[in-house]
């Protein structure tokens, strides 16, 4: 379930043998932590 928190947007290089891929992922601010981002329990398995 999505939550109505403050998001912020990243992205992450994932390197192979052969190719790099950029990957954009969301990741949401917590009340509890305003200073550090995490995903989000959906994104998390």
């Amino acid at each position: 379930m999505r939550t109505s928190r403050e998001r912020t947007k990243r992205k992450r290089l994932v390197h192979t043998y052969r190719d790099i891929v950029v990957v954009d992922f969301e990741l949401i601010i917590p009340d509890d932590d305003p200073t550090e981002p995490c995903y989000e329990s959906e994104t998390v398995q």
